[in-house]
């Protein structure tokens, strides 16, 4: 599997739209898993780089302008993620599109001072062609002092499309002062937008100028997650409450929220 080397980026020559499906003949810097690879598509390096907390380890390298087609179909066994990151500092992700994955599009674990923006993830369509495969489009875990979301577009999965959570035995242990601002979060097949799960040490995850669209579950589901804001989303079409907030005291869920139903229990 390719390895980010320390220090190093990866970069194409122009940023990769948001798409359902992908051309015959992509026109973008394109990585394609093979058939029978079955393994994470872009790891970071966990080896090289100087040590910043326990095991993470800086990183110092952006990915832009990338397409990964996991190629779900052509995958048997194995943890087929797109972009799989652990125990890092100083990353950023932008203009990128990953595709059709196995497993999550991305996969977070440990992570500090890290970006991401103006990048798509789509696991599967309607058509048949490219069944759902993955669980969610992106997986974050342990996440501290970073922004994700601005211009992400992602959707097509049977998980939430967008789950956050608390690593037991992260450098972290926790889930704080980040934020997931101004992406779309849609076409979950049989779970929720956006799920923010047992983050009970939160000291404050921000959610804000999401749409959370079109979901089989709930736009957004909060659980055992104190502490929080949550601000300016929009909340439509969805199969249950469009907010939904459950054993989270002291979180904010703003008036600016748009949505036919907000639920605290």
């Amino acid at each position: 599997m390719p390895v980010l080397k320390y220090g190093v980026s990866l970069k194409g020559p122009s940023p990769v739209p948001f798409m359902e499906s992908i051309p015959a003949n992509p026109q973008w810097f394109t990585i394609r898993l093979a058939n029978g690879a079955n393994c994470p598509m872009v790891q970071n390096d966990r080896v090289n780089g100087p040590i910043r907390q326990g095991i993470q380890r800086w990183q110092h390298s952006t990915i832009e302008n990338v397409l990964l087609d996991g190629n779900a179909k052509g995958q048997t066994t194995g943890d087929c993620v797109g972009f799989d990151f652990a125990d890092f500092w100083g990353l950023e992700v932008k203009g990128c599109n990953v595709m059709y994955t196995k497993s999550h599009a991305m996969r977070v674990l440990s992570a500090n001072a890290f970006k991401v923006r103006d990048t798509h993830g789509i696991l599967g369509n309607f058509d048949g062609n490219n069944p759902f495969a993955g669980t969610n489009v992106w997986h974050l875990e342990d996440i501290v002092d970073s922004d994700l979301g601005d211009g992400c577009w992602l959707g097509g999965s049977p998980g939430s499309v967008v789950y956050v959570g608390k690593r037991e035995s992260g450098v972290n242990n926790r889930t704080w002062l980040f934020k997931l601002r101004g992406g779309l979060a849609f076409n979950s097949t049989g779970a929720h937008g956006m799920e923010i799960d047992d983050c009970d040490d939160s000291l404050g995850i921000e959610v804000g100028g999401w749409r959370l669209d079109q979901n089989a579950g709930h736009g957004l589901l909060m659980k055992n997650s104190p502490n929080n804001r949550v601000w300016g989303n929009v909340g439509a079409l969805n199969g249950l409450a469009d907010f939904r907030y459950e054993q989270s005291p002291g979180t904010v869920h703003s008036d600016s929220n748009y949505g036919a139903v907000e639920v605290v229990a």
